[in-house]
């Protein structure tokens, strides 16, 4: 079995850890972690601006069009780092 991530999901990893260094900075990271928090509006808005929280969906119901791969990729890269995303993964599932 070959574990090698697509081009779409390295270029979809790139788009993501672009914006967690643009939006989810050190000081929203440390008022996460000190307050125990599990959302971040500031955070949320722009990954729904970036149409990810409707990734699970799928296209003819509004969803982003992007496979479990690159969803696997959103998560991993959001919990590498450190931010909360507890609310969009309960959303998903829903």
């Amino acid at each position: 079995v070959d574990f090698t991530p697509s081009p779409a999901a390295e270029q979809f990893g790139d788009e993501v850890r672009a914006l967690l260094a643009r939006v989810f900075t050190d000081e929203r990271r440390q008022h996460a972690h000190d307050t125990g928090t599990m959302h971040d509006w500031e955070l949320h808005r722009a990954m729904a601006d970036q149409g990810w929280i409707r990734q699970a969906l799928p296209e003819a119901l509004g969803g982003g069009g992007r496979g479990p791969e690159e969803l696997a990729v959103l998560f991993r890269e959001l919990e590498l780092a450190g931010a909360p995303y507890d609310g969009m993964s309960i959303c998903t599932m829903v």
